[in-house]
């Protein structure tokens, strides 16, 4: 099963066909359990995010429905645990596309400053495949999505060089910054450059 994190929120079974999570608060639910990175989530934080400061009397009913959903369309690749006094999901890194794309966007640019463009081209490459616009998307509204989407931020490629602040679509921030294709790019010349040079010459 996979989950995918970067833009809109789904997630995929072992076939690749789409697993129906219901409407919104569902979805909701899902998004702050994986955005807590396997951390325990309070009953009381999703309650909150659901429903605000004053829940209905029916709140704690609910959200066990909605975490029994959960549980049967998660089952059995990932478990979906409770432990007192909230709920956590036990789901490797391997299976959401953020967690795969941070370490890729490590590795990518560790090759990229080693001078090993060939391969920082190939990582970041597939980094960029994975990205599909800001983390959890549709609950930017949410403190908690806000985190996650500023985290992935931090680790997308983007392109080294200086921006025209104000012009044109992202507004201040440099073309490429929706996106990792430019720091792609950038090892890609990086790469041609190399293909170039005469034998003895060393990246710097």
């Amino acid at each position: 099963m996979r989950f995918g994190v970067l833009g809109p929120l789904e997630v995929l079974g072992d076939d690749g066909t789409a697993v129906d999570l219901g409407g919104r608060q569902p979805r909701l639910v899902l998004a702050m359990l994986l955005a807590a990175d396997g951390r325990l989530v309070t009953a009381d934080a999703i309650v909150d995010e659901l429903w605000g400061e004053v829940p209905p009397s029916t709140a704690a009913g609910t959200l066990q429905s909605y975490m029994s959903r959960l549980r049967r369309k998660l089952a059995p690749a990932v478990q979906l645990l409770w432990e007192d006094p909230g709920y956590k999901l036990d789901v490797g890194a391997a299976e959401v596309d953020a967690r795969r794309f941070e370490q890729l966007a490590d590795t990518g640019r560790a090759h990229l400053e080693a001078g090993r463009a060939q391969e920082a081209r190939e990582v970041l490459g597939a980094a960029a495949d994975l990205w599909r616009g800001p983390a959890l998307l549709e609950f930017l509204d949410r403190d908690f999505a806000t985190g996650v989407a500023m985290r992935q931020l931090g680790h997308r490629p983007r392109r080294r060089g200086r921006g025209r602040r104000g012009r044109g679509r992202g507004q201040g921030r440099s073309p490429d910054a929706r996106h990792p294709a430019g720091e792609v790019e950038r090892a890609d010349r990086a790469d041609r450059r190399g293909r170039r040079r005469p034998r003895g010459w060393r990246f710097r």
